[in-house]
């Protein structure tokens, strides 16, 4: 979304694009302050530069901020809850006696 939102409206589109390709390091430090976002929650840059190549960034999606909200929620609220729901493997294991078999 971010690509696409750095695109033009009506010309110079593919100076653009490579432009954007060029400096993808520092489009991806714009991204992770954006939305801070760890390092390794992107792809490597030299792979991803070059899949680019091929794209239309004009015809990427629109970011939907709901969607992202909806996944925020499900990772910091829903996943802890249903985690402490699920039994516990070592809890279910009786303690090592001392002989170290248990």
């Amino acid at each position: 979304s971010h690509l696409k939102e750095q695109m033009p409206m009506m010309m110079g589109h593919a100076k653009k694009q490579q432009q954007l390709i060029a400096t993808l390091p520092t489009v991806f430090r714009t991204v992770m302050k954006r939305y801070n976002l760890a390092p390794g929650d992107f792809p490597d840059i030299s792979d991803f530069q070059s899949k680019l190549q091929e794209a239309d960034f004009s015809k990427f999606a629109n970011l939907k901020q709901k969607l992202i909200d909806d996944a925020e929620h499900v990772m910091s609220t829903e996943f802890p809850r249903l985690m402490e729901a699920l039994p516990r493997a070592l809890d279910s294991y009786p303690a090592a006696g001392p002989g170290g078999d248990g």
